[in-house]
Parts: structure tokens; C-alpha cells; sequence
């Protein structure tokens, strides 16, 4: 079902293919810590791009993580700087962000550039960033409406872009086991691969490319796990000071809220990482029917039904004391349920 936004934006494709093929140069960002999917959307259509003759100029928030390093092998992708001057792009395009402090320092800059805003995004939208947009909540991931743009202006996809977009889809369905999956996934994928996409090594570089020392931090994050509400809710903590301690980044705790999930019991899994002092990551995942998205927009958050985020400005013991209290209230509608495996 198409949410109010994207009924109102359903005939932007004609005005962004008139806006590509008016112009020339073209800024595109996505948010901040980019993801698999927000990096490969964007390197997909910088490609895109190119395959017809325009200059796309890649520059994101902040740097590309060592996690997703793969895709962007050549660094194309640059990092703002404050001399950045977006009026002399010929139109912005954003992927992958709902809403504008996701763009981080380039808030601002692209917010009074004066230019087309393009939104690109498969995240739950109410509008009011951008010109024109392609706001798919449906697609499981923004490199499928990426992959349709392409196909509505007749672009082929080569080897370059496929790679980009695969890479983007598996990881945002988590290897096709999330519940934004659908066959729809699949087709695309299996087209994607018939373009030469070398499947095992997207897979390895993405779920299977971590050292030993972040295999040990995870048993020492995992050996505080906790649990509340008849197992229906853990909960892990990573402070500032842990993380110095063991001499990790921020970025390479990434992925352990999904743990607690292979826990039959467990509907929401919550990890509380400071990023810096007193500013708190809070990550969301769900499944079942439980919908950690509005847990997560309470505190002015979003994501997904089944992944959401947040962030937070206060000590660890506030921030957990918060988030955890309507979590609580949340479940209480699934306490004393069997849960179905």
C-alpha cells in the first residue's frame, strides 16, 4: 500500500528524467555512515550517470567505512568540506534519507543550494526536503528504485553497476532473509547476477570479512547481553570507554544488534553504542509481528518495521533508562504469547 507521500510523488519520474537529461553535472550524497545500500545506490547511478555522458560528483557526509571500502575501490566517493559550493551542480541527488539531519555537516549546504533535490529512498517519508521524488517504501532496498530509474530511462546496466546494486540488495535483506524480501528481490537479483556479479565474493566481502579481534569484542559485548520481558526484549551496552579499552571503532560494533534475533524467544534486540561521549547510537531489530519503527519514532528516530534507529544526546544510564521503558510498554501486548518459530 502506497503511504500519502507516495501518492503524491508518483509522477515525478518523467520530471527527473527531464531534469538527467537538461543537465550535466550532478551532486549525489546519501547519509551519514553510509551502508551497503546507501553507498552501492549511489556509485550505481554515478555510473548510471556516466554510461550516458554526464558528471556525476560523489560526496558524502563522512568518510567511506573500511566495511564497505569494496565497492568504492577507486575512492571515488569524496567527503565534504566546508569550501563545498552545491550551486554549481545542476541538481542534487539524495538516496537513501527520510529525513534531513541524516545528511549530517551537508544539511545545510544542499538545503540553500538553490537546485533540484532529488530523493531517492525505500524509508518511510512525509516529504519536505526535497523537489521531486522516488519514495518507494515497498522496495527492499533504495538500489531497487535506483535499478528502475535506470530501466525508465533506458540505461543498461553493466558488470560496474550490477556489482553496486547486488551488493546493495543483499545486504539491505540480509542475504534475502529479512522481511522486506519479496520475489520481486529475487528476480532482480537473479538479473543482476546474469550480468557477471560475482556473487560468493559480494557475500564474503559483506558478512564474512571481519578479523578475530572484532570476533572476541562481540563475545565480550554478547557476555553482557540481557533480557527482560520473558526473554522477549535484549539489550546489549557498548560505552565510549569499552570501546577505547579495546581499541575498536564505533563502526566495527556495527551488526551485533542482530545477534540476539537468533534467539527463539527474542522479538527486539536493542544495542545502546556511544559513539562519542554522551552521544548514544541506538539500534532497533525486530521480527515477528512486533514493530520496532514505532518504538523508534517516539524518540524522533525511524528505519523499518524491522530495523530502526535512533539518536540520543545524554548519559548511557538516561538514554537506556528511556529507551527501554517504552520497549517495555511495547511488548506487553506480546507477554505470555508462544512465540512462532
Amino acid at each position: 500500500m502506497l503511504t500519502t507521500a507516495e501518492r503524491l510523488f508518483s509522477n515525478d519520474w518523467d520530471a527527473i528524467r527531464r531534469i538527467i537529461e537538461d543537465g550535466n553535472r550532478f551532486l549525489l550524497t546519501t547519509h551519514v555512515m553510509a551502508d551497503p545500500d546507501a553507498l552501492g545506490s549511489e556509485l550505481a547511478l554515478a555510473e548510471g550517470l556516466r554510461c550516458i555522458g554526464k558528471n556525476p560528483v560523489l560526496i558524502n557526509p563522512t568518510p567511506v567505512g573500511a566495511n564497505v571500502q569494496f565497492l568504492d575501490s577507486s575512492h571515488e566517493v569524496q567527503v565534504f568540506h566546508a569550501g563545498l559550493d552545491c550551486s554549481t551542480f545542476d541538481a542534487v541527488f539524495i538516496l537513501d534519507i527520510s529525513r534531513w539531519e541524516r545528511l549530517g555537516a551537508l544539511s545545510d549546504p544542499i538545503r540553500l543550494c538553490g537546485k533540484p533535490k532529488i530523493c531517492i529512498d525505500h524509508h518511510p517519508y512525509t516529504g519536505g526536503y526535497a523537489d521531486h521524488h522516488l519514495v518507494n517504501t515497498n522496495a527492499c532496498a533504495s538500489a531497487e528504485i535506483v535499478y528502475d530509474l535506470l530501466n525508465y530511462m533506458a540505461i543498461p546496466i553493466n558488470e560496474r553497476i550490477a556489482e553496486c546494486l547486488y551488493a546493495s540488495i543483499l545486504a539491505d535483506t540480509g542475504s534475502f532473509s529479512f522481511s522486506n524480501t519479496n520475489a520481486r528481490s529475487h528476480k532482480i537479483a537473479a538479473e543482476l547476477l546474469n550480468k557477471g556479479v560475482p556473487h560468493r565474493q559480494i557475500h564474503e566481502k559483506l558478512f564474512q570479512n571481519h578479523g578475530a579481534k572484532r570476533l572476541q569484542f562481540m563475545g565480550k559485548v554478547l557476555s553482557g547481553l540481557q533480557f527482560d520481558c520473558d526473554q522477549k526484549l535484549a539489550w546489549m551496552t557498548i560505552s565510549h570507554d569499552f570501546l577505547q579499552e579495546n581499541g575498536m571503532t564505533f563502526e566495527e560494533a556495527e551488526g551485533f544488534v542482530d545477534m540476539p534475533r537468533n534467539c527463539r524467544s527474542v522479538l527486539l534486540s536493542i544495542m545502546f553504542l556511544e559513539v562519542e561521549p554522551g552521544d548514544i547510537k541506538i539500534s532497533l531489530r525486530a521480527k515477528g509481528d512486533f514493530n520496532c519503527n514505532q518504538l523508534a519514532t517516539i524518540f524522533g528516530g525511524g528505519g523499518h518495521n524491522h530495523a530502526s534507529g535512533i539518536r540520543m544526546l545524554g548519559t548511557m544510564q538516561e538514554v537506556e533508562h528511556l529507551v527501554l521503558t517504552e520497549a517495555r510498554k511495547a511488548l506487553q501486548p506480546f507477554l505470555n504469547l508462544t512465540q512462532s518459530i
